[in-house]
């Protein structure tokens, strides 16, 4: 596959053959890149999309201002340094939606100053130190949550509930905790939860 140098724009949908060694190519051959997409089907085995890329897209890519990765569970602890070692510092939006990110964004908030919208939609499984790290980001005004800390089939299990057991849930009680926090969020006008889920309900009531 060959990639034009002057190439500001490309977006790859449903295409299981697109990679990591794919995704290299490109940087590597189009240094003005602007905004990048691959969607890509979670119902349908596809091509390794891991950090390298995402280290190779910040080293190569220094105008990239849209950063679309949908769907890939192979993403390690470095992927949030790479992006934030200040080579993504033009970025602007950013969709991991279903790709679960284990590690603090830390990198991310101090590396990418320009970020006005995340989207860590779908079965993200977000993890706690994802939450109340990207919560620092200055500017970040349009913020999509996904299943946090649950799968997309074990909603039914995250809303609190009396401490009985193993019935409570304190899952809610954290992401409206965070929300909550006039310190988080500074510049955020948009949130936007999952449709199905049964955490959604109880934060629209707490949030509001």
């Amino acid at each position: 596959m060959q990639f034009s140098a002057g190439i500001r724009e490309i977006r790859f949908e449903y295409c299981a053959k697109i990679g990591s060694d794919t995704i290299i190519k490109l940087a590597e051959s189009c240094p003005e890149l602007r905004k990048l997409a691959v969607i890509r089907n979670f119902n349908e085995k596809s091509a390794r999309i891991d950090d390298q890329c995402v280290e190779v897209l910040s080293a190569c890519c220094p105008y990239l201002e849209r950063l679309e990765l949908v769907y890939s569970r192979k993403f390690d602890g470095m992927i949030c340094r790479h992006m934030g070692n200040g080579g993504m510092a033009m970025l602007r939006y950013l969709n991991l939606s279903y790709c679960p990110i284990q590690v603090s964004m830390e990198p991310i908030v101090e590396g990418c100053p320009l970020l006005h919208e995340v989207k860590l939609a779908g079965d993200s499984w977000i993890r706690k130190i994802v939450l109340h790290s990207i919560a620092k980001h200055p500017n970040l005004r349009v913020f999509h949550l996904g299943h946090f800390e649950h799968s997309d089939i074990d909603c039914t299990h995250v809303k609190p509930k009396d401490p009985v057991f193993s019935n409570y849930s304190t899952k809610g009680i954290v992401v409206a905790e965070t929300f909550s926090d006039l310190g988080n969020f500074p510049a955020l006008n948009t949130l936007y939860l999952e449709k199905y889920c049964d955490l959604t309900a109880f934060l629209t009531k707490i949030i509001a």
